[in-house]
């Protein structure tokens, strides 16, 4: 994720994913507390916790920043946080092989390749990446998709699609939205389609991302078909 790009809307993968974090880190404690017999929810044994688990603590913060902030760095630091959640409950279960720890932590861990998966696909949504730079020119008007952006009931401005994909698209153009809400109009290819969608990001002053509000959008579906028989494709966009 570009370090610049500014977040207005986070899609509910995020938060999910924030959340997990969360419970792995909860689950050490759970654990160890659990073992050693004491109260969860005594003050002094979680701060205790932490001081005793500072890297861990630590890493937890990070991957959580990280998620938040929509960092490419993001997917590293959550399997290594995840990796790292596994190798203090193995610790714990051989000091004391306890059945709740053993049942709980299971179910955590094994739901990490779906959090993986589904944090893959997040950071490589078409609303996060603008897919251009600072120093990208402008293309020629023979590789443009142009659009224009409808904010408010009114025009609000030009542009043209730089990365998209079946749930949003990135559209550089300079203007200011009001609402987070919109209405994108493509002319291209002798055939015009219109959908609503929801603001998500923007990059620079130049470009903003949309994601649809509504999933099944049937005009999204067969403008992205028409532009991938045609072989089309954002690649082709920034390698041009």
């Amino acid at each position: 994720m570009l370090t610049n790009i500014k977040i207005y809307m986070r899609h509910s993968t995020i938060w999910n994913t924030f959340l997990y974090i969360i419970l792995l880190f909860l689950s050490v404690y759970l654990s160890q507390q659990l073992v050693k017999n004491e109260s969860i929810f005594s003050n002094q044994n979680f701060l205790a916790f932490i001081w005793s688990h500072k890297a861990y603590s630590l890493l937890t913060l990070f991957t959580l920043v990280s998620i938040y902030l929509l960092k490419r760095s993001s997917l590293l630091f959550l399997i290594i946080n995840i990796c790292f959640q596994a190798y203090l409950i193995f610790g714990i279960l051989v000091d004391d092989l306890n059945k709740l720890v053993l049942i709980l932590n299971f179910i955590l861990i094994s739901c990490s390749y779906y959090f993986i998966l589904n944090w893959k696909l997040i950071l490589d949504l078409a609303c996060y990446n603008p897919f251009y730079g600072k120093s990208d020119m402008e293309l020629s008007a023979l590789l443009k998709i142009p659009c224009e952006v409808e904010n408010n009931g009114q025009k609000s401005f030009e542009g043209y699609l730089t990365n998209w994909d079946h749930l949003g698209c990135f559209i550089r153009g300079k203007g200011e939205l009001i609402d987070r809400e919109s209405k994108i109009t493509i002319n291209t290819i002798g055939h015009s389609f219109t959908f609503k969608a929801r603001q998500t990001s923007r990059y620079q002053k130049d470009g903003v991302g949309f994601i649809f509000e509504n999933e099944d959008n049937e005009d999204w579906s067969n403008f992205i078909s028409i532009i991938n028989d045609r072989g089309y494709t954002s690649d082709l966009v920034v390698q041009s």
